[in-house]
């Protein structure tokens, strides 16, 4: 039966709040940097989820220096916008390191990892991708996310990355960039159909089904692979 609980992983500033969820037999690593409505009540059935299907999943709370916790989708966007804009997008690459380090120890995990960034957290999984050898990196409706990508080292690296295709902060040009530029995983990278920005927000309005549905189905793919 998968194990959830909550840890502080240590780091040269401080210590992160971390959403941990164990699977029954070891298993990859699967980092999640949410996005900026923080680890919300849909990121812990993902972390349940992905953890179930044979992952040891650490959810990291990326706004726990300046105001910490889960914010409501989408009534408290606001707040939301003014942490995302007090957060320091290097520091939170360096948290999702320490998690990725301290994940490494765990008897649970495999010695493979899994970086996955939902929305704001798409660049910053992408930025932990350069600094360590990441077997898997996976983005949701990520903005920002082809500046991050360090494409040479991606061609054995399993990809999963998920778009709307009425996302107005993503707009299909920077997908096709991205497509362009890492032409072994075009099958992997994903235009959804109907679905705007936010279509992972789980039991809200922003979600469109079959999208998080196939974005899902993505990470368990790489989670299955690296088992």
């Amino acid at each position: 039966m998968t194990c959830m609980d909550h840890i502080l992983i240590a780091n040269d500033d401080g210590q992160i709040p971390t959403l941990r969820c164990r699977p029954h037999e070891p298993g990859p690593l699967l980092a999640i940097i949410p996005s900026i409505f923080g680890v919300t009540p849909d990121v812990v059935h993902f972390a349940k989820t992905f953890a179930e299907n044979g992952a040891l999943v650490y959810a990291i709370d990326p706004f726990w220096r300046c105001a910490p916790g889960p914010l409501r989708i989408p009534a408290d966007f606001e707040d939301a916008m003014q942490r995302m804009h007090q957060t320091d997008v290097t520091a939170v690459t360096t948290d999702v390191l320490a998690a990725l380090d301290e994940g490494l120890t765990d008897a649970r995990c495999n010695g493979k990892t899994i970086a996955l960034g939902i929305c704001f957290g798409g660049k910053i999984a992408a930025n932990a991708a350069k600094h360590r050898s990441v077997q898997g990196l996976a983005a949701w409706h990520g903005a920002g996310l082809l500046p991050a990508l360090d494409i040479a080292t991606l061609d054995n690296t399993h990809i999963s990355f998920d778009f709307g295709a009425n996302d107005p902060l993503i707009p299909i040009a920077e997908v096709d960039a991205i497509r362009t530029a890492l032409p072994k995983h075009n099958g992997s990278i994903r235009i959804h159909p109907g679905a705007g920005h936010g279509f992972t927000h789980r039991d809200t309005l922003k979600c469109h089904k079959a999208a998080m549905t196939a974005a899902m189905r993505g990470v368990s793919e790489i989670i299955s692979a690296l088992r």
